[in-house]
């Protein structure tokens, strides 16, 4: 990590954040403005010439992250806000570091020749040609190519692509797929989408051709660097033994001496219950997961805690939501424990 020592250590630490969540980079405080930390994303020509690089934009009034080529040939500013999360920051700048194939984002990502037998290159030869057709054949409307985009898939592509790709595949007597290349894996991606294949259904054949595109497609599009966010984030919500110990004694201490003590272990079973609960709807939520049905039970199921836990209040105030847990207006001294 950079030695900061520039004016703002708050936003050079963000920076330095960022950077530790993406695949390649790496944060450097920049010369010619004494003290603010960029992301260095590699040298085109050199090392004596300008590298492309990141960072945020401290002048204009949104203050917005941005990206640029060797000496700003290709400018991006229109990144997240500056204090986004720096698993959101970070995925976008390594998407547009492999879209204006950044130095250290190319050489990420190795390439690899895979020889195939005449078997898998049949299958790979119709595949295609079917995924040629169906771009003859099909209309596609604004939204489609908005979700196709989201994929790293373009659906404007000539279809004479996959074709080609066919015919050459077919008259090819020690054929091979050659994998490692930004635009080579999304068109192969975009042929294996079509026909519904994923690492775990593909035909056993294809698999490791299959795995190793969609491998390469998460960092080009940044979800690799998402999920780590999500997992950092989850690690850092769950509770640590000395807040649960202070949680039990707050508990102990709000019942006071005239609470029968089964009731206050009771109340304390709840809500360690509750704390369970919410770790696991957290661990789901955060990582962007759609919630399963085990999950959405696991909602239900904190929401009826928190009304037990509620229950022996006299009239309380209460607003409910149809998919999220019950909010308390009420002090959260008053409770055991409380639900956001």
């Amino acid at each position: 990590m950079a030695d900061i020592s520039g004016p703002d250590p708050a936003v050079n630490d963000h920076v330095n954040d960022v950077a530790d969540l993406m695949p390649f980079g790496e944060a450097y405080v920049e010369d010619y403005e004494v003290g603010v930390v960029q992301i260095d994303l590699g040298s085109r020509l050199g090392e004596d010439w300008p590298h492309d690089r990141a960072g945020v934009d401290g002048t204009g009034p949104e203050h917005r992250w941005w990206i640029e080529t060797m000496g700003g040939e290709r400018q991006d500013f229109s990144g997240p806000a500056a204090d986004a999360p720096p698993a959101e920051i970070a995925a976008w700048v390594t998407r547009r570091a492999h879209e204006f194939e950044s130095p250290a984002a190319v050489q990420a990502i190795s390439a690899r020749t895979i020889d195939i037998d005449a078997s898998v290159q049949q299958i790979l030869a119709v595949e295609l040609i079917k995924y040629a057709r169906w771009l003859d054949d099909t209309s596609f409307e604004e939204t489609d190519l908005i979700e196709a985009e989201a994929r790293g898939h373009r659906l404007d592509v000539p279809s004479d692509i996959f074709y080609n790709k066919a015919r050459e595949l077919g008259l090819t007597f020690a054929p091979t797929v050659t994998l490692g290349g930004r635009t080579g894996d999304a068109r192969w991606s975009e042929v294996f989408h079509h026909s519904g294949w994923t690492p775990e259904n593909a035909p056993e054949p294809l698999r490791e051709i299959v795995a190793e595109v969609d491998k390469n497609m998460r960092q080009y599009l940044g979800l690799d660097v998402l999920s780590r966010g999500a997992e950092a984030t989850v690690s850092t919500s769950l509770e640590t033994s000395a807040a649960r110990e202070s949680r039990h004694a707050h508990i102990r201490d709000a019942a006071g001496p005239n609470v029968p003590e089964a009731f206050t272990r009771l109340v304390t079973q709840m809500s360690d219950q509750i704390i369970t609960l919410q770790q696991r709807l957290a661990i789901a939520e955060e990582r962007g997961e759609t919630l399963s049905a085990r999950e959405t039970e696991t909602r239900q199921a904190l929401v009826n805690v928190a009304r037990r836990l509620d229950r022996p209040d006299p009239a309380p105030t209460r607003a409910t939501d149809a998919t999220g847990p019950v909010v308390d207006h009420r002090s959260a001294t008053t409770r055991g424990a409380s639900v956001d």
